[in-house]
């Protein structure tokens, strides 16, 4: 059973609308890992908290080259923490904003990426991804 001491924090990856994403290293091995903090506090709703509780029950499931591992769910009286597999190059915008733009030989490859991994959702899970954006999937 993983715990916050477990891990040290290294830094702040980016913000969304229901926590932050830091950049921790678990202790024991030296491992790089993403962490998704989510406070309580900002969940406005039952029905919201309750989609977040299955969000994290799915990804816990879920074992797809195209979809970030969940390795851990840790809870305390605030906050809910997500452990993730950590993707060193950001997610996709900003690929986009580092790079300018993508040539299409490397959106084809993104596309279907995204493909594969919302079939394997939707056909394995019965998960309807509506979240898709730039910001989403990481490279």
């Amino acid at each position: 059973m993983s715990q916050l001491a477990d891990y040290r924090l290294l830094g702040e990856l980016g913000c969304g609308s229901l926590g932050r994403v830091l950049l921790v290293r678990l202790q024991s091995s030296r491992t790089l890992r993403a962490m998704k903090v989510v406070e309580r506090g900002q969940v406005s709703s039952a029905k919201q908290l309750a989609q977040l509780e299955a969000e994290g029950e799915v990804l816990a499931a879920i074992s797809h080259p195209y979809i970030v591992k969940l390795y851990h769910t840790i809870r305390d009286a605030a906050c809910n923490y997500y452990v993730l597999a950590y993707a060193a190059g950001g997610d996709l915008m900003a690929l986009i904003l580092r790079n300018g733009r993508i040539d299409e030989p490397a959106s084809r490859v993104v596309v279907g990426s995204l493909v594969l991994a919302l079939q394997h959702l939707h056909e394995e899970y019965s998960v309807v991804y509506r979240d898709v954006k730039p910001e989403s999937p990481a490279c």
